[in-house]
């Protein structure tokens, strides 16, 4: 089992993982990106199916880490969308993908995602968000939580399950906060969160929704969660 997930990682984190038997895969940074999130697996990686997707110029930067994933028997697709550190050119590849839906602002999302995304046969649900990915946490029979009213909403209309959070509570400096969504990633029926989940404030309405979810929760360190940017299990 891989987790590929920003290179800035906290180390009890990283040691936690190796521990479960569970190999980290660290992103190095796309210089393209603003630098606090230039690692961050939901803004570089896309995985559809058995195919992961990212930009062009990124292949030859994350030249190891792509082949690795690679062994695991993924597909590496390479996109054409711009990408750069300004919003909506970092957002091309910051979909989420909730088992048979993926949520993305379709306006600002890779054409070749959306391709993917038909072929796989995938519902749209498009939002005004273009950081889908980051803004959502998913179990593992497609519910999601997210502190974006506007994604709960157009996800509950689309006939999935969605738990409205408070926002903030996740570290990710020089920002004021991140999101829960890349502070987290879904193994199997486990989801994980780089930090403590039990400190944040809706820390028992998530635990309940998630049980009523089938879906475990399990915190990777003692510290405050921390946007790395999705950690991605393959």
């Amino acid at each position: 089992m891989l987790c590929v997930t920003d290179c800035r990682l906290p180390h009890a984190c990283f040691a936690e993982l190796a521990r479960l038997g569970i190999e980290p895969v660290l992103l190095p940074p796309h210089p393209e990106l603003s630098a606090p999130v230039a690692s961050h697996t939901d803004l570089l990686l896309l995985p559809i199916g058995k195919a992961v997707l990212t930009h062009k110029s990124y292949a030859a930067i994350a030249e190891r880490e792509l082949s690795r994933i690679s062994e695991y028997g993924y597909e590496i697709r390479l996109c054409d969308a711009p990408i750069g550190a300004t919003y909506p050119s970092d957002v091309a590849l910051c979909a989420c993908i909730a088992q048979h839906r993926i949520i993305c602002n379709v306006k600002h999302t890779a054409a070749e995602a959306l391709a993917l995304a038909k072929q796989a046969e995938l519902e749209v649900v498009d939002v005004s968000q273009g950081y889908a990915k980051c803004s959502c946490a998913v179990l593992a029979d497609g519910a999601v939580i997210s502190a974006d009213a506007g994604i709960c909403k157009a996800f509950g209309a689309s006939g999935g399950e969605a738990l409205l959070i408070s926002a903030g509570h996740v570290a990710l400096p020089p920002y004021q906060y991140g999101f829960i969504g890349g502070a987290s990633g879904l193994c199997n029926d486990t989801l994980f969160f780089a930090g403590n989940i039990a400190l944040h404030p809706d820390y028992e309405r998530i635990s309940s929704f998630c049980k009523q979810h089938n879906t475990a929760v399990r915190s990777l360190s003692d510290e405050a969660i921390f946007d790395v940017g999705t950690m991605i299990f393959l």
